[in-house]
């Protein structure tokens, strides 16, 4: 049986993107949800043209199953640290800021690896992702085994924002 959904407020109107970021996130819409007849394609200079992009900052290489009590142990965690000098969850929330994520990636063309990021090591399309979210995509000295740990530089893609109420 479900539940009644719970009672919704009125919300403030949310402030209107500029031109850029809405032009920004048009493009990323579209590539999330591509026309059923677009198809990737190779280039003459070994790219690829793709009408999906895919990201996921997954843990990698690990070992143990936390389903049967088993304590996972991971290679690379990926687990992004996000800290903020003041948060009041009752009046604020935590933006994901897609623009800051996405700046050194294009979007429209895959340079090898899975198509998008995939938390693979051989991915080229994840160092810039790696490098904004404050993790360490390549060991920092052989036998370090640091990969997927914080990079001692702050992330830049997470940040307190006004709350909004969902709409009814």
């Amino acid at each position: 049986m479900r539940k009644a959904p719970p009672a919704r407020l009125p919300r403030e109107a949310p402030a209107a993107p500029s031109a850029a970021e809405a032009a920004r996130l048009e493009a990323i819409v579209k590539l999330e949800a591509p026309k059923e007849k677009e198809q990737s394609r190779v280039n003459g200079d070994g790219t690829i043209t793709a009408s999906t992009w895919m990201m996921h900052f997954g843990s990698t290489g690990c070992k143990g199953d936390p389903l049967t009590g088993e304590i996972a142990s991971c290679a690379a965690p990926n687990r992004i640290a996000v800290r903020f000098d003041a948060f009041d969850p009752a009046k604020q929330h935590v933006i994901l800021d897609l623009e800051a994520l996405l700046a050194g990636v294009d979007l429209s063309h895959d340079a090898g690896g899975a198509t998008g990021c995939m938390s693979g090591l051989a991915d080229p399309e994840c160092g810039p992702l790696y490098e904004v979210a404050g993790l360490r995509f390549k060991e920092s000295a052989p036998d370090m085994n640091d990969i997927g740990k914080p990079s001692g530089v702050p992330q830049r893609i997470f940040r307190v924002g006004p709350k909004i109420l969902a709409a009814n």
